[in-house]
């Protein structure tokens, strides 16, 4: 379910959606416990938020979709992240979450990063 995952996140950007379909889908795995199996499935939330399910379609199988899904498929090998969060700033830095106590400290050291020259 991995690139269609992804497919569904490069609709979502390119239908200009993102936020809205992000929550849903988290809320959707998160809280109500669904699984997602299938390009039908995602196409579902994407109805229930207000997309035409033909926009769907033709955004999902659009070469400007696949040219998104393929960068970030090279991003996540080149990043080698293996595992959500996964946080890079400005192309060069990748945060260890795991290494900050709060949402304010990482605000504070991404932050940080985006400021650093160079």
């Amino acid at each position: 379910m991995g690139e269609e995952m992804v497919r569904a996140f490069a609709a979502a950007e390119m239908l200009e959606v993102e936020p809205a379909i992000s929550n849903a889908i988290f809320d959707s795995i998160h809280n109500k416990r669904q699984n997602f199996t299938s390009r039908d499935d995602l196409r579902s939330i994407f109805v229930a938020n207000g997309v035409d399910g033909k926009k769907f379609d033709s955004a999902a199988s659009s070469f400007v979709v696949n040219g998104m899904v393929s960068q970030m498929e090279k991003n996540t090998m080149n990043y080698k992240i293996r595992g959500v969060p996964a946080l890079v700033v400005n192309g060069k830095y990748q945060v260890n979450t795991g290494s900050v106590k709060s949402i304010e400290e990482l605000n504070e050291l991404v932050s940080y990063l985006v400021n650093l020259k160079g």
